[in-house]
């Protein structure tokens, strides 16, 4: 190396040598890379040594300049006497099944594009042993180095560059890699998931495969590389590595740059077994873990001893941990209510009375285009009918003024601000909704169904069935003016409220076995007390008074009626007046024996078995049973069905296919928008300009939700099983028919 230094000071004088050796880095190794450097600018390109003024000529081994040094020509013989020796092919190259000669006048079109090795890529020959360099680290392309086992050292051997087109396929091929398309045709590209240091060196690869086709022959492989180093911010001589990784990575897809970074520092939770045994202690702990958990967990000695922990963590690692394990620290999910929604008298009533009637009710309804949520024309059989049917369906909803959205953005300046406190007044909402209208009222908006309310002791009472059947009326009254080529079915919510039958309708649930007693108070039905006006009268407590009135009579089979008292004057004075009893009624009805029957089984609770009238269990269930103790109907039935419209009530505990509760949500997702005031009138008006943002458009598609959940429920799926159904399939109103085998291959259990 000083003979080296020697020489290029001859060269270039005392002056230059000492001009430059001020710029060199004091590290031997950046002063070898730059005397390599400047004797790559002095010596002249490879292709004037082997080549002449024409192809014929032979190769001289000697530099055409004249001016260089003759000792730097003797340091350089070993070199050209190698070269000397390859052009008279008296030596073969190891590993290359290319005669010297073709390595020599040239490479042909297929291995190098018909360019001739340059100076550069004459390095890349067997070199005598003092004149071989070690290889780079990295990745070498394995069909061109063969280490052996006596030395380190690697024999280098030639290996031609790739050709235009597979250099062209390694560059798109990694191109996908740098920049993945998105899935399923959709336009663009995802980012690259690879690490920064991993892309990086497969980008200085991109630019080397680039250069080296958009070259077209121009550059070679290995002036392509040098021009890649220089163009990615690296030296010359770091050309060499990026053509290694750039041939690994033509010979094989998967073999990509290795990146040693944090290969170093990997987490304890990464030790064998440790992350399964967390994940079963947590587990064997309940719902409410904790981060501390895990500390204590990694705290106790059988378990350090197990894994090989030297000390437990720190807290904050733990909740690391925690993510690693994916908890995150949320609020539980929740879903629909499942009180009694699975119940066997629910279940009876929604299989077989509310989904049968629905079903033949939907025959005559419109159909929505899931796109635009326009009515579809759809043909129908001559069986049915043309008239349109519209549902109308009835739910009420209580807004208060406090209430407000809890979580949003908040900047750092933002200071606390007193709250008030509670929730604040309240005003109770009640309202129809159909997918066909949107809310009930007239299309000019003047006449409205909808009753605003508020709810209290001391304010405007509760929201009882007369409430409900004024509210009635006044709907019947609108659809009949503004849509009467339409048959509606007004659908209500199954609530005490709303099957509230007559005061003295039908029940056998507290009545008497035998005829009661002179002594006893009269059987009959408690209703409030009403003065003159209508209007129910108080004591001094406030307590609404009340008084017995006697029950409507019954209906025999041939529908003549059978009145539950006896006469006025009758003969017996004990029985005047007064009520026959269960086992009375059941005689006259041709029942025997009913005095021999008990009255009722313990708690009302009869046995399971099904009810068989030949042999009944108690007069109670018996007369219960009774055809007209059973279609006894509630005040609104029969309000709409005078007025020549049908209800319908919901199965209890079904708020899923009543999409008005939606409706509701969308509204106070918007109301919670709205600045917080506690002034009455502020509430009335945020209310109402809450619901009025809730689109038609947007109802029908709560509609379809409901219906599809009808049809899950037609096909037998439970509430579990329909909840997940029509998320799967939302936006369908029907469900396919291999939904069963979806839920069994889901492993979803009823």
């Amino acid at each position: 190396m000083h003979k080296l230094t020697a020489q290029y000071q001859e060269l270039e004088g005392p002056e230059v040598f000492s001009q430059e050796r001020e710029n060199f880095p004091r590290t031997p190794r950046s002063i070898r890379q730059r005397i390599g450097q400047t004797f790559a600018q002095v010596i002249q390109p490879a292709s004037t040594w082997f080549h002449g003024s024409d192809q014929g000529s032979s190769p001289s081994p000697i530099p055409q300049n004249a001016n260089h040094s003759e000792s730097l020509s003797e340091e350089l013989e070993p070199f050209y006497s190698f070269r000397e020796a390859l052009a008279r092919e008296d030596i073969t190259l190891p590993g290359s099944h290319l005669s010297p000669s073709d390595h020599v006048s040239g490479l042909g079109s297929e291995c190098t594009g018909g360019e001739t090795p340059s100076h550069s890529e004459s390095l890349e020959l067997n070199m005598p042993a003092d004149m071989s360099s070690v290889n780079e680290a990295g990745s070498a392309c394995p069909s061109c180095l063969s280490p052996t086992a006596d030395s380190v050292e690697k024999e280098r051997t030639y290996c031609p560059p790739p050709s235009i087109n597979i250099a062209d396929l390694a560059y798109r091929d990694l191109s996908d890699l740098l920049r993945p398309h998105r899935p399923k045709g959709k336009p663009g590209y995802k980012d690259c998931a690879l690490g920064d240091v991993l892309q990086r060196k497969m980008r200085e690869m991109q630019s080397l495969l680039a250069i080296y086709v958009n070259g077209k022959n121009e550059l070679g492989w290995i002036d392509a590389s040098l021009q890649a180093a220089i163009a990615t911010g690296h030296s010359t001589s770091y050309g060499r590595t990026i053509r290694e990784r750039t041939r690994s990575f033509i010979n094989d897809r998967h073999c990509l740059p290795y990146t040693p970074m944090a290969t170093w520092n990997k987490s304890s939770l990464e030790l064998h077994g440790l992350k399964e045994g967390l994940v079963l202690h947590l587990q064997s702990l309940g719902k409410y873990i904790r981060a501390l958990d895990i500390v204590e967990f990694c705290a106790e000695p059988s378990v350090q001893k197990k894994y090989g922990l030297e000390k437990t963590i720190c807290l904050s690692t733990a909740q690391n941990w925690m993510h690693v394990l994916e908890y995150r620290w949320s609020k539980e999910p929740t879903g629909q209510f499942v009180d009694g929604h699975e119940r066997a008298d629910v279940v009876d009533y929604r299989q077989q009375t509310f989904l049968p009637r629905m079903e033949k009710l939907d025959e005559g309804t419109r159909r929505w285009d899931r796109s635009s949520w326009e009515e579809v024309a759809e043909p129908r059989p001559r069986d049915i009918p043309r008239r349109k049917t519209v549902y109308w369906y009835h739910d009420e909803s209580t807004f208060y003024a406090h209430d407000r959205r809890k979580k949003r953005w908040v900047h750092k300046s933002e200071k606390a601000v007193p709250q008030p406190k509670g929730e604040g007044v309240s005003l109770m909402v009640s309202d129809f909704v159909s997918a066909d209208y949107g809310w009930l009222h007239s299309p000019d908006g003047i006449k409205s169904a909808r009753v605003y309310f508020h709810a209290g002791k001391n304010r405007e009472g509760y929201f009882t069935n007369e409430d409900i059947c004024t509210q009635t009326e006044e709907a019947m009254a609108i659809v009949k003016e503004c849509y009467p080529n339409e048959d509606h079915v007004f659908i209500f919510d199954n609530a005490t409220t709303h099957l509230a039958r007559a005061p003295d309708a039908l029940s056998a649930r507290h009545m008497s076995q035998k005829t009661t007693l002179a002594h006893n108070p009269m059987f009959g039905v408690e209703v409030r007390d009403l003065d003159s006006n209508g209007k129910p009268q108080y004591d001094r407590s406030g307590e609404v008074l009340k008084k017995k009135i006697k029950m409507g009579p019954a209906t025999y089979a041939d529908g003549s009626p059978q009145c539950l008292y006896y006469p006025p004057d009758h003969t017996d004075p004990n029985k005047a007046g007064r009520f026959k009893g269960m086992a009375v009624l059941l005689e006259e009805r041709g029942y025997k024996d009913m005095m021999k029957l008990r009255a009722q089984c313990k708690g009302f609770k009869c046995p399971p078995t099904r009810f068989d009238r030949s042999s009944p269990c108690c007069c109670r269930r018996l007369l219960y049973n009774e055809p007209d103790f059973v279609s006894v109907e509630s005040i609104l039935e029969t309000l709409l069905r005078t007025g020549g419209y049908q209800a319908v009530f919901l199965p209890k505990f079904h708020c899923e296919l009543n999409f008005i509760e939606q409706c509701w949500g969308a509204s106070k997702r918007e109301y919670r928008k709205y600045p917080m005031s506690s002034s009455l009138e502020d509430l009335d008006r945020n209310v109402a300009t809450a619901l009025e943002t809730v689109s038609v458009k947007t109802m029908r598609r709560f509609y379809t939700r409901s219906h599809r959940f009808m049809d899950a429920y037609r096909k037998g799926l439970t509430g579990k099983q329909a909840a997940w159904a029509t998320k799967q399939y939302h936006g369908h109103r029907v469900l396919p028919n291999s939904i069963l085998d979806e839920l069994e291959l889901k492993g979803i259990e009823p």
